[in-house]
């Protein structure tokens, strides 16, 4: 059996489902967490499993999708919410800043979004 001696292993959590939960889970012996559905509603919870998640020394990464109008219709085929909208992607990121260890930035399907997003966002890098 080969062994990754680096390999780190990352768990999903959902603002679908309350703090507590997404909390118990990450105590478990997981490396990260990969935060899913975040947008304004779910920011409490994010800061809520983030605070938690420093506490125990665990990366926290929410996925941070921003609409744009080339994936609009994707995301509402999929029912999924957008974080941001590319003009308020940067105030958003702001908000995250001491709650996150990074962030999973996407356009969803849409490749110039996401060259336009990186380059916004240079701006907030550390």
């Amino acid at each position: 059996v080969a062994k990754v001696n680096e390999l780190k292993l990352g768990c999903l959590v959902t603002a679908r489902r309350p703090a507590s939960d997404s909390i118990a889970r990450i105590k478990e012996p997981w490396d990260f967490a990969f935060f899913l559905r975040l947008d304004e509603g779910s920011l409490p919870k994010l800061q809520e499993v983030g605070s938690e998640c420093k506490n125990m020394g665990k990366p926290l990464y929410p996925y941070f999708v921003v609409e744009t109008p080339k994936n609009k219709k994707i995301l509402e085929r999929i029912g999924w919410t957008a974080t941001a909208t590319m003009e308020n992607a940067v105030d958003f990121v702001k908000k995250l800043e001491g709650v996150v260890d990074g962030i999973i930035a996407t356009c969803l399907g849409d490749i110039e979004g996401d060259k336009e997003l990186l380059k916004r966002l240079q701006d907030v890098r550390g």
